[in-house]
């Protein structure tokens, strides 16, 4: 007898070829997916999920793949308005020309339309969770942040840049008020204490501008806030040449040795970048459990570097992925994130067999959840999970023939195959369309928004 999901949530997606994530990464033909409330009830076989449900909808996914939503492990929602603004500069040059111009020119309703972009963009790459790291001057910003996600449906976890004005390089420095990062941490802590934010789909993190960027008294500041309201720390950590020359002279050690002397790293830290990092450095994270976030596009257009990826998970080090900013990236693509994050470590150290499809799928889905610590709630199809999927159509001439439906992902894939995204169970993209938010709008907003704000950072 077929159980009924009585719920007018429910919804039933079948007849796609569903990727798992599950911890036997099952590939599932022919499979279908039930949801209610928000959550999936049962993932498996169509014709045996057909014997046991029946649902208030159903949406026909033949011909295409039935994925977690990707999760973006570290973005800068910020800077959407900037992105392709230079494309030759690297970190520092970066910094100083586009970003401090960028947070003391912007309004808070750039802010706004920059976050709406972006999560426009995101959403129609197949992302359904990301973890921001704003950066704004601007005194109190989650309030904004916090209404561009509930208009957008996303899941998000939010941080913004705290920063010691006088700890910086001279050349990095922002004409800011000295107690800008009280301000900050003041922002960010009345948002943590509402804990429930955006119907349960945005938590909170504290956030760092970088171990490089912050003084021993604020580094201290923000780990005992973060273990006394049990919240997460979003950090820039050795993401450059110059920032490891720079903390070095400063510190006499590498920034990662430096976190960990302070306090600093730990299960609820996710460090971004980690390009510049030693054996030693590596152990650390590994033994105090520190996330690691892997931007590849991003530290390539800058020169960064190349993180060495694949010593970290021989640790045992929980990677994710991310995009990083659209301002040091140009776009917010996690399948490009993918494939060149496994060519990049490829072509580095001359061997082809590093960072392999899988690794990298993993990455942008179960390994980000695990990084973001929730890995309980989202990151695979599975029973008991959000509904946060993403369907990518399969028949698209650059995803045929299909051998391996994994390596078709991540080799072949761009968001142009996106077909439909779910998160919480609400389907908020159908046939590329979105079903909250309204498109056109936005990017002509974005786009005059975007004009203006350059003007002003050319003054």
């Amino acid at each position: 007898m077929r159980e009924k999901c009585a719920h007018l949530s429910s919804l039933m997606i079948e007849g796609g070829t569903i990727v798992t994530m599950d911890r036997d990464r099952r590939v599932i033909e022919d499979g279908a997916v039930v949801i209610r409330d928000g959550y999936i009830v049962e993932c498996g076989r169509r014709d045996s999920v057909l014997m046991k449900y029946k649902t208030d909808s159903v949406l026909d996914a033949r011909g295409k793949a039935i994925i977690p939503g990707f999760i973006n492990a570290h973005t800068h929602n910020s800077e959407k308005l900037l992105a392709g603004l230079y494309d030759d500069l690297d970190l520092y040059s970066w910094l100083q020309k586009v970003i401090n111009p960028m947070m003391i020119n912007q309004t808070r309703e750039d802010c706004y339309f920059a976050s709406l972009l972006a999560q426009l963009e995101m959403i129609k790459s197949g992302i359904t969770c990301f973890s921001d790291h704003f950066d704004t001057t601007i005194e109190s910003i989650f309030g904004t942040l916090l209404s561009a996600v509930e208009k957008s449906g996303m899941r998000a976890i939010l941080s913004r840049e705290i920063f010691t004005r006088d700890i910086m390089p001279d050349e990095l420095k922002v004409s800011v008020d000295d107690d800008i990062d009280e301000k900050m941490i003041a922002d960010t802590m009345r948002c943590v204490k509402e804990r429930k934010l955006a119907n349960g789909r945005a938590t909170m993190r504290l956030g760092l501008g970088g171990v490089s960027y912050a003084s021993q008294s604020l580094i201290s500041r923000i780990r005992a806030l973060a273990t006394d309201s049990k919240t997460g720390i979003h950090v820039h950590v050795a993401e450059s040449t110059d920032e490891l020359r720079f903390f070095k002279r400063r510190e006499k050690t590498t920034p990662v040795k430096y976190a960990y002397k302070v306090g600093l790293l730990g299960p609820d830290v996710l460090a971004a970048h980690c390009v510049w990092v030693d054996d030693e450095d590596v152990r650390l994270l590994k033994e105090t459990k520190t996330k690691v976030a892997y931007n590849p596009v991003s530290n390539m257009k800058l020169a960064d570097g190349v993180a060495p990826i694949p010593k970290m998970l021989e640790e045992g080090v929980t990677v994710g992925l991310g995009t990083d900013g659209a301002a040091s990236n140009d776009n917010l693509d996690m399948f490009a994130c993918m494939r060149m994050g496994s060519y990049l470590q490829k072509v580095a150290a001359l061997d082809p067999t590093r960072l392999p499809s899988k690794k990298m799928l993993e990455m942008a889905t179960i390994d980000g959840a695990k990084a973001l610590q929730m890995e309980h709630i989202v990151g695979s199809v599975e029973a008991g999970k959000k509904a946060d999927l993403t369907l990518i159509d399969l028949r698209a001439p650059n995803m045929v023939p299909v051998h391996d439906v994994v390596k078709q992902i991540v080799c072949s894939g761009s968001p142009s195959n996106v077909d439909t995204v779910i998160i919480d169970g609400e389907i908020v993209l159908q046939d590329r369309r979105f079903t909250r938010l309204d498109e056109t709008a936005i990017v002509a907003e974005a786009q005059r928004r975007a004009t203006e704000l350059v003007d002003r950072m050319k003054q």
